[in-house]
């Protein structure tokens, strides 16, 4: 039996532990940055708060928060002041890539840019860079400088994040600024291992949770624009989840790879009836969320369906080949556009833990994008907004609209909620934006036909609750480990050993080609000087020669 003494010491000790614990948590970082996303107009209505889709009030306040302003046609940037002096510029938000990028030269398309020389805090390394993208490329100088975001010159109560980090100046672009879009630069927020031109170079995401302690993940709101452009752009939060920025739970998914921001598409309906593709054409060769791109881009095979059963749904109206193309615009009167006569998209998205998917619908609205410069006045034109990819599936900003996406790097998932400022006007019948759980899944006819749906997957928990993470009827590993291996691309390979075996053959028959051709070479080559030094005149023995 242990003495009173020793008792009294350990309580001591718990007491003294306690207290040193409480003081290193009141050390860590404040609440996260918010930064917003402006487009003209009012501001950001406020939703419910989100929920986890495990049914937990998400309470990570996020470091740093902002404004995001623009168009999906034009880009989503925020206000960043680099150098010292500070130097105001409008950075497009990019998802897509992972260089933090300013112009640095004059540009027709530019009404300012980044004067390096008007810095005293800007250290160029004389590297150069070249960074080519779906359209456009752009060069430049590799350098360092001081980038800060989140508070206001002159006013109080914003916090505010003031980084060292890697910068190019782009001296040289094409097709890769555009003419009012109001941005100067770019803002990579990919992973390091694409970033150019080597995956050493840190990316502009990774100082600043380097630098300030901030959690490693951040979250983009973008805020539905239907006909009435305008009101907010939507909102960027780094170093954690802003409650009031969704409405309803988040739906998380896994990251398949870190590079791009990767996930695995299950499936696709259009006006809710299932393409009847197998899983791995949606995903040939990736699938990203890239807020960089404009349209959402698909495989070709996956475009051709769409825009057939699009076509099929909507036979009331014919259009030019052109429009489906991108090409070509269409028109009706102010109030007249006839949506209800455009099905809506979806895409199926496997869960992170339970055995069950989510649906993420993309509207008529979002993916005919208005065009504000093209019509007559009182007209209102439309471009179509899904266009055909060589390189895989792209949910770009159209796809994002209404929509609360947190890109949890650290836990290596991307998670889905409906916007708090998301647009329900035109369409009140037709689905949310973010939906589920769904376990009658239209793509599972793609598995063995020996093997049944309700055996692979179990039934979902309800809205909210816990699913089991690998029941017994489940595939192993839960459906996420099910969706990366029978959906997700993967690019042939080789093995080392039939390489080297091919080689060796290669040059088994490269040996037997040259070997001879190299002793007839050599042989004719004697015999033509044999020929010539017997011959008495040189000048003779010349010209014979060249004529041989």
């Amino acid at each position: 039996m242990a003495a009173p003494w020793l008792k009294w010491l350990s309580r001591c000790l718990c007491l003294f532990m306690s207290f040193v614990l409480s003081v290193s948590v009141s050390k860590s970082p404040s609440s996260p940055l918010r930064l917003r996303l402006r487009s003209l107009g009012s501001g950001v209505e406020v939703g419910a708060g989100v929920r986890g889709s495990g049914g937990g009030l998400i309470v990570s306040r996020p470091q740093f928060a902002d404004s995001l302003r623009g168009r999906p046609g034009q880009g989503y940037y925020v206000e960043m002041r680099v150098g010292s002096p500070p130097q105001l510029l409008n950075i497009l938000v990019d998802t897509g890539s992972s260089n933090f990028a300013v112009g640095a030269a004059p540009h027709p398309f530019l009404l300012r840019y980044f004067h390096r020389e008007m810095s005293h805090t800007y250290e160029g390394g004389g590297r150069r860079v070249f960074v080519p993208y779906t359209q456009g490329s752009w060069e430049g100088e590799l350098g360092s400088e001081f980038v800060s975001l989140g508070g206001e010159d002159g006013k109080e109560g914003k916090e505010e994040a003031n980084v060292r980090v890697n910068v190019a100046a782009i001296t040289r672009s094409n097709g890769f600024f555009i003419n009012g879009s109001n941005w100067e630069g770019i803002l990579g927020l990919a992973f390091g291992s694409i970033a150019r031109p080597d995956p050493g170079l840190e990316p502009w995401f990774d100082s600043f949770v380097r630098q300030t302690h901030a959690p490693d993940i951040f979250s983009l709101q973008f805020c539905s624009q239907g006909e009435a452009v305008g009101g907010e752009g939507g909102t960027m939060t780094l170093g954690g989840i802003e409650e009031e920025l969704g409405a309803g739970p988040i739906w998380y998914t896994p990251l398949r790879r870190a590079w791009y921001y990767e996930v695995v598409v299950l499936g696709m309906e259009v006006g809710g009836r299932d393409l009847g593709l197998d899983c791995k054409e949606y995903n040939y060769d990736k699938t990203i969320v890239d807020s960089g791109t404009t349209n959402l881009r698909l495989p070709h095979r996956v475009f051709s369906a769409v825009v057939s059963a699009i076509r099929q749904s909507s036979t009331a109206e014919r259009f030019p080949a052109g429009f489906w193309q991108g090409e070509q615009l269409v028109c009706w009167r102010k109030g007249g556009t006839p949506w209800h006569r455009f099905p809506p998209l979806a895409l199926y998205l496997p869960h992170e833990s339970g055995n069950y998917s989510f649906r993420i619908s993309i509207r008529p609205t979002q993916y005919l994008r208005m065009v504000q410069e093209a019509g007559s006045e009182g007209d209102y034109c439309y471009k179509f907004a899904v266009s055909s990819s060589g390189s895989g599936l792209v949910l770009g900003a159209v796809a994002m609209e209404g929509l609360y996406v947190v890109f949890d790097r650290k836990l290596r998932r991307l998670g889905f909620s409906a916007s708090a400022c998301g647009d329900d006007a035109h369409f009140p019948q037709t689905p949310l934006p973010i939906s589920g759980p769904h376990p009658a899944l239209p793509w599972s006819s793609s598995v063995s036909p020996t093997t049944s749906s309700s055996s692979l997957f179990s039934s979902p928990p309800p809205l909210g609750g816990h699913a089991p993470l690998s029941p017994p009827s489940a595939p192993l590993g839960g459906l996420a480990a099910w969706a990366a291996s029978e959906c997700a691309y993967h690019a042939p390979r080789i093995h080392d050993g039939a390489l080297l075996r091919v080689a060796y053959a290669m040059a088994a028959v490269c040996g037997l080609f040259v070997v001879p051709v190299c002793a007839l070479t050599l042989q004719a080559h004697c015999g033509r000087r044999t020929r010539v030094t017997a011959r008495p005149t040189p000048a003779l023995s010349d010209s014979t020669a060249l004529l041989k």
